[in-house]
């Protein structure tokens, strides 16, 4: 477990502070990130990095499980960062892991492939996977990782999709 790491800041004119970058390479923040201002207790300012997938519902869940129900395919939803929810037991293991940098430029780039033997989750093995990105606007919200897989038919394809827009839906973007 970390240290606590506090730090004093004096807030500017305009109402900013500056994280320090020991604190922002711990919540992994990057510039153009977006931050999470929570006031806690009427006197406490959390400050964390924002994500769409925080709280993941159990609806979110049940529908890549369907999804994997419907095209055969074992499914991951993925943040940037990490494997936020998988669509079936056999894989619970992956929830909650980093996922590689290999992974995230190829999620940066923005479009549908499928990749062969490639490292996607931090500590495991390569694996041949099919990516579909989840963007809003310009910003990279996430994924789908369809798992074991080289090559899907075009209505496997469509119902990836379909899937993929309902959970932007789900997570209002």
């Amino acid at each position: 477990m970390n240290e606590p790491l506090g730090v004093l800041r004096r807030i500017d004119e305009l109402g900013r502070i500056v994280i320090p970058k020991g604190i922002r390479n711990r919540l992994r923040i990057n510039e153009g990130d977006r931050v999470e201002l929570i006031l806690n207790n009427e006197s406490d300012l959390i400050v964390r990095k924002y994500s769409s997938f925080q709280g993941v519902d159990e609806s979110v869940k049940k529908l890549i499980a369907s999804l994997e129900k419907e095209i055969g395919i074992p499914v991951l939803l993925c943040s940037s960062e990490e494997v936020v929810a998988v669509s079936n037991e056999r894989y619970a293991s992956l929830e909650g892991k980093d996922i590689c940098d290999e992974l995230r430029v190829v999620l940066n780039e923005r479009r549908n492939v499928t990749l062969l033997n490639q490292k996607a989750i931090k500590g495991y093995e390569p694996i041949n996977c099919a990516i579909y990105p989840i963007a809003k606007n310009s910003e990279l919200v996430g994924g789908l990782i369809l798992i074991n897989t080289t090559m899907l038919n075009e209505y496997q394809n469509k119902i990836v999709l379909i899937f993929r827009n309902i959970i932007m839906n789900i997570l209002k973007l």
